[in-house]
């Protein structure tokens, strides 16, 4: 088991290397995006694969000393002088065994806990608010004062500024590719990784550059769509005193970069 942990975590860290190296700064944003997903997979799976090796031919043994080990084998050794304890010492190292593992669960089954902790708190808001339609997304309206974050298909946004109209079209635009590219479900597959692994440090830059991939695909969507990446860039800076939800949503705030 241990073997298995330390080959994991390795195999996460190189790849994770891989891609700190070659490819985060390629605008190959949708290519990334499962590069990133497929390392994970990866690495849970390689500790499994084995390579065949054949083994080295043993020794050729003399038929005489055959003999001579089958004459002696049924014989006990048995050493003059010999005192046989009356009883066996406790061997405390059988409990302290199960200290690591007990520490293990512990822990997961807390960092659990608050994932589906998060999950209810979603579910709250968006059967508590107010709900309409938007494309191919479900606009959940609150009093809260928050920026605008999306999960699977619900976008939570504040009421009153949906209704005076002060919700731009780049953030909806932005929204909405989160929405259409099915983000949510890579935030969610990432967030029981690191509960269930939380002894992998690694784990918690595939979830930061994860999240901050997703930013920039919904960003180059709405750069295609409004080519002012200026005027976008400013309107990202007067949205980020605002920053406030569940690290389960979509909301992590990248500047794209000018030309």
């Amino acid at each position: 088991m241990i073997a298995y942990l330390i080959n994991f975590t390795l195999c996460s860290a190189v790849l994770l290397l891989g891609y700190q190296l070659l490819l985060k700064n390629k605008a190959m944003h949708q290519f990334n995006r499962f590069y990133l997903l497929f390392s994970i997979l990866f690495s849970f799976a390689i500790p499994f694969i084995s390579i065949k090796k054949d083994a080295a031919p043993l020794p050729s043994v003399n038929p005489a000393q055959i003999e001579f080990i089958a004459a002696y084998d049924h014989k006990p050794l048995i050493l003059p002088n010999t005192r046989f304890p009356a009883s066996r010492p406790v061997d405390y190292s059988l409990y302290t065994r199960y200290i690591p593992f007990t520490l293990y669960l512990l822990v997961a089954s807390l960092l659990l806990f608050r994932f589906f902790k998060n999950l209810y708190s979603i579910r709250k808001a968006i059967l508590g608010d107010e709900r309409t339609s938007c494309q191919q997304a479900r606009l959940v309206l609150t009093n809260n004062c928050l920026t605008t974050h999306t999960f699977l298909h619900f976008i939570f946004l504040n009421k009153d500024d949906y209704l005076h109209g002060r919700i731009e079209n780049e953030i909806m635009q932005h929204e909405l590719t989160h929405v259409r590219q099915l983000h949510t479900l890579d935030i969610l597959f990432i967030e029981l990784v690191q509960a269930v692994c939380w002894f992998n440090p690694f784990i918690m830059f595939y979830r930061k550059d994860i999240q901050l991939n997703h930013e920039f695909i919904a960003d180059k969507a709405v750069i295609n769509c409004h080519p002012n990446i200026n005027s976008y860039q400013n309107l990202l800076v007067s949205k980020l005193g605002q920053l406030r939800s569940l690290t389960i949503t979509n909301l992590t705030i990248q500047l794209p970069k000018s030309d």
